[in-house]
């Protein structure tokens, strides 16, 4: 009887272990935030499409291993997915103009915080079916979340046991280097695109001068005026 007493315990404490396992892997997200007020935003997201062409015409936001060594490239507008060898396999388009995504790549679930937003998406990176959406509150508990995030945002370099991947400092290309020393490029941005961008950012600062410039010399003329009264 004693046995079967002993018996039954260590079943049930096995079950329950198995149950609080198997909960906490639903529950557990890498970007660990306090859920209890979150706004349900679910329905605010349309159209997350898979899609079979590398886009390499945008700077990165982030990027993400995950365990098997498969590789998640995060961009204003896609996000592509390398395997362990540097290959394209597939991407994703983000329907949102909100822009600086920071992202967390396990198993094949794709975790994404829109920085500026505050709102926190879960995808299944397989079949891009959103799993949760939710925007955070900024209780002080997410705020410390948040800013870790933020220090932690476009990394220069992330390491796992084999390998060390690097990002650019000018967000074009995501790099993996080995310990024999060869380099493997995974996203490179287009040639073409690192231009135009190049290009658009002096003319953007010639504005802002130009600008600038005017508003001093309309400054001085006024007081000038003023001056002469």
């Amino acid at each position: 009887m004693k046995k079967l007493w002993l018996g039954n315990l260590v079943i049930s404490v096995t079950c329950f272990i198995f149950i609080g396992f198997i909960l906490s892997s639903v529950k557990t997200f890498a970007f660990a935030f306090d859920e209890s007020e979150a706004e349900n935003v679910i329905d605010s997201y349309k159209n997350y499409e898979i899609i079979n062409e590398n886009q390499s015409y945008e700077r990165v936001d982030d990027f993400s291993i995950n365990e098997i060594g498969n590789i998640a490239v995060a961009t204003n507008s896609y996000i592509n997915f390398y395997n362990n060898n540097g290959e394209f396999l597939y991407g994703i388009n983000i329907p949102t103009s909100s822009g600086a995504f920071a992202i967390e790549y396990t198993g094949i679930m794709l975790e994404i915080y829109e920085v500026r937003t505050n709102r926190f998406v879960v995808l299944n990176s397989e079949n891009a079916k959103i799993m949760k959406a939710i925007k955070i509150q900024k209780n002080k508990y997410n705020y410390a979340e948040i800013k870790k995030i933020e220090e932690s945002f476009r990394p220069a370099y992330k390491k796992t046991t084999e390998y060390t991947y690097f990002l650019n400092a000018t967000l074009s290309e995501v790099s993996r280097m080995g310990s024999d020393g060869e380099k493997l490029i995974i996203y490179h941005m287009n040639d073409d695109a690192n231009f135009l961008d190049f290009l658009s950012a002096i003319m953007i600062f010639f504005i802002a001068v130009v600008i600038i410039a005017y508003k001093m010399v309309s400054k001085i003329k006024t007081e000038h005026l003023q001056s002469k009264k």
